[in-house]
């Protein structure tokens, strides 16, 4: 087979200046690669985007092993299923506490003056079912966001345009100001709900669940404050500030804070808001709703259930208190709201090396490195992993042919040799 397939770039010429493009090999070391010196002509079929390569030609195997084989692919969607479960658990609960306080309010229309009743119209004004589909929406294209930008991970180690951008000196990576852009717009809508509109909203639909039953009857009851959510103010002054100054000239400076939280090869806390508190809460939410939907229509409260809305602290340290009542969290409940990915991390490959580029910090420039690009164009799957395994297998068949004839040219050789002698 003719290296030509392996060597024609010219339909990727972006006028690259050659001269200012090099290699770091030990970058590509720590994380597998065998790597080369300097820039070379090699066509990858993974990464497409790649021009003057970092990469050998046979270095797209590893690359695909580390991804899929090694699960870094799969654990990473692991985890954002389990994200999706527990959010989309909240919404559903929050959803139907909503229909409950519905209902309460058309119970007691003809009350003019009722604690239960101002708690409910609070809850229905708040029309949160019309929100809940979209916030959907918007966490599933968050994690879209994310997993297309860390499949690009190895391609942009690929790219000799991009070494110039991870600053071993200052331990930096540079990138670029439209990765910036397209995070935050990808994530902002989130982290705003999760962060600081939702935990409002819980917090009252706590004291609606503790305070009045499905008829509207109002008890008071204590809430510990163990149980209440409290907004982050460094958090929430920084969504709100980069949501207000978003679509000014301005945005860069005041959005590149929630920027500054990505990580090349891990998953930050920021990106994950209150995830053990709220799984446990969904819990309790969902169950209180099954006790408003059990006892409407009853001419008696059948269960006081305020006692009973205990939500773990963040740590799961035992906030949580046993009640005589039907809602109970258990020592079960405790262990499974522990996060089962005790790491952060999503690319395994550099913890061992000489470069772990997690320790680097971030910098933003107009030019730099965007991961979201790259991986757009990527195409690290099982089809270009079986071409790429084929070519690799024809390119040894066809150096043990070439080699066997160097062998048998030399035996005719050294025949003609020893006739003459």
């Amino acid at each position: 087979m003719s290296l030509t397939l392996l060597l024609d770039l010219s339909e990727f010429d972006r006028g690259i200046d050659e001269d200012s493009l090099f290699c770091n090999k030990p970058l590509l070391e720590s994380y597998g690669l065998i790597g080369s010196e300097v820039p070379i002509d090699v066509k990858l079929s993974m990464c497409p985007n790649v021009i003057k390569s970092c990469c050998l030609f046979a270095d797209q195997i590893t690359i695909y092993e580390q991804w899929e084989h090694h699960k870094e692919h799969g654990h990473m969607m692991d985890r954002f299923h389990l994200h999706q479960a527990i959010y989309g658990g909240l919404i559903d609960a929050a959803t139907k506490i909503q229909d409950s306080a519905n209902s309460i309010l058309n119970k007691m229309k003809k009350e003019r003056i009722s604690n239960c009743k101002i708690y409910a119209k609070r809850i229905v004004h708040f029309e949160f079912k019309d929100i809940a589909l979209r916030l959907k929406g918007a966490l599933a294209s968050m994690h879209q966001f994310f997993e297309t930008s860390y499949s690009g991970f190895y391609c942009s180690l690929c790219d000799s345009e991009n070494h110039k951008f991870i600053l071993k000196e200052s331990s930096e990576i540079v990138y670029s100001e439209r990765f910036c852009r397209d995070l935050t717009a990808q994530s902002l809508n989130v982290l705003l709900y999760f962060h600081v509109h939702m935990m409002k909203y819980l917090n009252l639909l706590l004291k609606f669940t503790t305070f009045c039953d499905a008829n509207g009857y109002f008890t008071a009851k204590a809430i510990s404050s163990d149980d209440l959510f409290y907004v982050i103010g460094e958090d929430k002054r920084m969504l709100e500030t980069c949501r207000d100054f978003r679509n000014s000239p301005s945005w860069f400076d005041k959005c590149v804070p929630i920027c500054e939280k990505f990580r090349i090869n891990s998953y930050d806390f920021l990106f994950e808001p209150h995830l053990k508190k709220y799984k446990t809460f969904a819990k309790v939410l969902s169950d209180a709703g099954d006790i408003f939907d059990k006892s409407a229509g009853a001419d008696v409260p059948i269960l006081d259930i305020g006692d009973t809305l205990r939500v773990l602290s963040e740590e799961g340290n035992g906030s949580a208190k046993e009640t005589t009542g039907g809602l109970q969290i258990s020592q079960k409940d405790v262990i499974s709201s522990a996060n089962p990915f005790p790491s952060q991390k999503l690319i395994w490959s550099g913890e061992n090396g000489q470069f772990d580029l997690d320790t680097f910090d971030n910098a933003f420039e107009e030019e730099g490195i965007s991961l979201f690009e790259v991986g757009g164009l990527s195409q690290v799957n099982e089809i270009e992993f079986l071409k790429v395994t084929a070519i690799m297998k024809t390119m040894c068949l066809e150096d043990k042919s070439a080699f066997l004839r160097k062998v048998f040219n030399l035996v005719i050789w050294l025949g003609l040799f020893m006739s003459f002698k």
